[in-house]
């Protein structure tokens, strides 16, 4: 569950978007690179919303998977302590989603769960459960290929809230 702070967060910080009876939507107005000692729920909801977008980068558009990535972002998948792999930058990305896309194709679901972020100095960190799941077309069947979680650091530019790392360690 999503806590409200203590306090009120400022007025002139807020644009009231809907105000109900039983809750309200508000976005918190803050220039690129300003950041807070606590992120507000908007903001929440803003990187949640980018995590989202995860699930659907391998649907044949890897461009979509880089855009989610600060120009220098990071990329790397562990296995207990040993990094089996590891993508740096914009070039790099790309070439991993293109990779991925040309192997899979667009049969990879990936299902993210348990998310939480929390706000720190450098913008924001996260973690989540993550699991991949490909469906075979010829059978219907699916199979999960990978489990693990990620622990992710987000910063927020001009083009909103994206990763600056994040590292998935499997489990199995």
């Amino acid at each position: 569950p999503v806590l409200s702070p203590p306090e009120i967060i400022a007025p002139e910080k807020n644009a009231m978007l809907y105000e109900g009876e039983h809750f309200i939507v508000f976005a918190e107005q803050l220039a690129p690179g300003d950041t807070r000692a606590r992120h507000s729920h908007s903001q929440r909801v803003v990187i949640q919303l980018n995590k989202t977008r995860l699930q659907q980068w391998p649907d044949g558009e890897p461009e979509k998977f880089v855009a989610l990535f600060t120009a220098d972002g990071v990329l790397v998948r562990q296995t207990g302590d040993e990094v089996v792999l590891r993508h740096s930058g914009a070039a790099e990305l790309l070439g991993f989603a293109q990779g991925v896309v040309q192997r899979n194709g667009r049969s990879g679901q990936h299902w993210i769960s348990n998310v939480i972020v929390e706000s720190s100095s450098e913008g924001a960190i996260g973690t989540c459960h993550s699991m991949m799941v490909v469906a075979f077309a010829e059978t219907r069947a699916h199979q999960i290929t990978s489990t693990g979680q990620c622990r992710d650091r987000f910063t927020r530019t001009a083009a909103g809230w994206r990763f600056k790392e994040r590292v998935f360690v499997q489990r199995g």
